[in-house]
């Protein structure tokens, strides 16, 4: 198997995702370059995994073979909204995922709600999900097949034992007849259980991540595109003491009376749980603007003013980060890094996620913009909507209708 096919290239030699993606994202604390040239990600030959079934081919010519032109209202029209992941909004309405956390640049819940209240010609309703819709999202409660997903953490094992552990409690008991049968066996989501259930999602959802961020580091091929292990291992073992404790709510309400009330502004989180609680809401701005070591390709982008919700979730961040590191600056680089990274892998890890609940489901697919994110689910044989990129055109992959 070669790992190394799965990672973004720019050659035929040079093989890192973590590395291309962060200078992508401008903050790569060790590239001596300000930026890389995404179209050689798509128009240079490379390797490819053995189930794309192509060795040293262009992207652009796979990616041709595998299109389909779609008029935007027949995809629209084909979608229930379960099973969907989006990183763009392109129009459509797929409900709301734990993706949103990590990556919340423009599809927060909040930002893709205001989208969505304000869109007029909007083909698809933002009902509740299964709480006003059971028909259509049979497996969503709140959020994208989080009933699913809380029955797979659950069911997780290593070495005989639960992966995760879930306790009961008053509101989440377990069954007053048989005491074996704990949730999920007991199928009774509601408005007094599921944000419990969201936050264990959403911490077993981070550990997932970070697994996959830490196994991304692996197999890289090459030698220009190395970072070093022990920082690298430094990092992840920080970002694994975020540990998220509740949620703020996007209405503060006393007695709700729409789907939208149960909804989530910003998780919160502690340092290992205990402690002073903060915001979680990252931006690439702070994340870029917090690495301590100079380079040409860090540079953070133009966000607007600093809320005080991002204010709080790096205060907590810098603590964190100085327990953790003290002086050791490229540790400490290594980790603010990863904090942007984490955002567009959490989609890709949500994939994989719903696709061992729902293998080869035709449902299952990523909604994205962008050249890196497009070539790491393409080279992983994900299902892939993209919105129209210019680079396309050469290559007779033309925009579709309406």
């Amino acid at each position: 198997m070669t790992d190394h096919c799965h990672h973004l290239a720019i050659d035929n030699n040079n093989y890192s995702t973590v590395w291309l993606d962060a200078m992508h994202d401008r903050t790569n604390y060790i590239a001596t370059a300000a930026t890389v040239d995404e179209d050689l990600l798509m128009t240079e030959s490379r390797c490819w995994p053995p189930t794309i079934n192509a060795t040293n081919e262009v992207f652009l010519e796979l990616f041709k073979n595998k299109y389909i032109l779609e008029p935007k209202s027949d995809v629209i029209s084909a979608i229930p909204g379960e099973m969907k992941i989006k990183d763009v909004y392109s129009g459509l309405f797929f409900g709301f995922a734990l993706n949103e956390f990590i990556d919340q640049a423009d599809t927060s819940t909040l930002n893709y709600l205001k989208y969505y209240e304000s869109n007029k010609n909007k083909t698809i309703s933002t009902r509740g999900l299964h709480i006003d819709d059971p028909t259509n999202f049979p497996n969503s409660f709140l959020y994208n097949c989080d009933i699913k997903i809380f029955e797979y953490f659950i069911g997780l094992k290593k070495e005989g034992t639960p992966k995760y552990s879930y306790e009961a409690t008053q509101v989440d008991p377990p069954d007053p007849v048989d005491q074996t049968r704990q949730p999920p066996d007991i199928p009774d989501w509601s408005t007094a259980n599921c944000e419990r259930r969201h936050l264990y999602n959403l911490n077993c959802f981070w550990k997932e991540l970070l697994t996959t961020i830490d196994n991304d580091h692996d197999h890289v091929f090459g030698t220009e595109y190395n970072f070093n292990p022990d920082d690298k291992t430094a990092a992840i073992e920080c970002l694994r003491r975020i540990k998220f404790t509740g949620f703020e709510m996007i209405r503060k309400t006393t007695t709700p009376t729409t789907y939208v009330d149960f909804l989530y502004k910003y998780p919160k989180w502690k340092i290992d749980g205990a402690g002073d609680e903060y915001y979680y809401v990252t931006t690439q701005s702070l994340c870029a603007s917090n690495i301590p070591t100079v380079s040409n390709n860090v540079k953070p982008r133009p966000e607007g003013k600093t809320t005080k919700e991002q204010k709080s979730c790096f205060k907590g961040l810098k603590q964190l980060a100085n327990n953790c590191f003290n002086e050791n600056y490229n540790a400490k680089s290594h980790f603010f890094m990863l904090l942007k990274y984490a955002g567009d892998t959490s989609h890709m890890v949500l994939y994989d996620i719903l696709d061992k609940i729902s293998p080869n489901n035709p449902d299952l697919a990523l909604h994205l913009s962008e050249r890196p994110l497009l070539v790491r689910t393409f080279a992983k044989n994900m299902n892939v909507y993209c919105k129209y990129l210019a680079k396309f055109n050469n290559y007779g992959i033309y925009k579709t209708p309406n």
